[in-house]
């Protein structure tokens, strides 16, 4: 869809301090979360076992490939809802921040925008949070919990867009972490 240059309006984020902001935020509900976690599950394993699930290679390779997988995540949703299809979908590196990212190159409708941001974050965090919740696994919620803070950015970006009327259209924008609101 093409826009005129005078609708649109610019939304960015610091990465830097979106970057301390999630540590924060995540640090402060990691210890939230484990409190209900741990009283659920304390009496299925100890400290050692905690030790062992996040040291194990499994898990460190379950978190290593979480990151590519977390940008493929946007790729697939941007994809999906892009007139272009993958064609619209560029990933890269933030080196200064040495941050992944991918970007859609398509204005996409605020809904699918959010619902693209979001995915990675659903997928990735607050499913396997959940499940080590049912099940009791560690290792599910310390993932969930790092890769809840791994979309940190796009959470943040969700929250500031939560307020956007539903016509708008929304583009990634192609230098900095953020994106343009563009009316109707």
């Amino acid at each position: 869809m093409d826009f005129e240059p005078d609708s649109k309006r610019e939304i960015t984020l610091d990465v830097g301090k979106v970057s301390i902001q999630t540590l924060g935020y995540s640090i402060l509900g990691g210890i939230i979360l484990s409190i209900p976690f741990f009283v659920i599950w304390s009496d299925t394993f100890k400290f050692s076992y905690i030790f062992r699930s996040m040291m194990n290679w499994q898990f460190t390779v379950a978190i290593i490939l979480g990151i590519p997988i977390h940008e493929l995540l946007h790729g697939l949703f941007f994809s999906i809802f892009a007139p272009s299809g993958f064609r619209s979908v560029k990933f890269g590196v933030m080196w200064e921040y040495m941050s992944p990212y991918c970007t859609c190159t398509k204005a996409l409708k605020l809904r699918y925008y959010l619902i693209a941001a979001a995915a990675p974050g659903v997928i990735l965090g607050i499913l396997p949070l959940t499940l080590a919740f049912i099940i009791g696994r560690f290792d599910f919620f310390a993932f969930g919990i790092i890769y809840i803070m791994g979309a940190g950015a796009d959470f943040m970006m969700i929250w500031i867009l939560r307020n956007e009327k539903k016509d708008k259209y929304v583009l990634d924008h192609a230098t900095k972490a953020g994106c343009w609101i563009y009316d109707k």
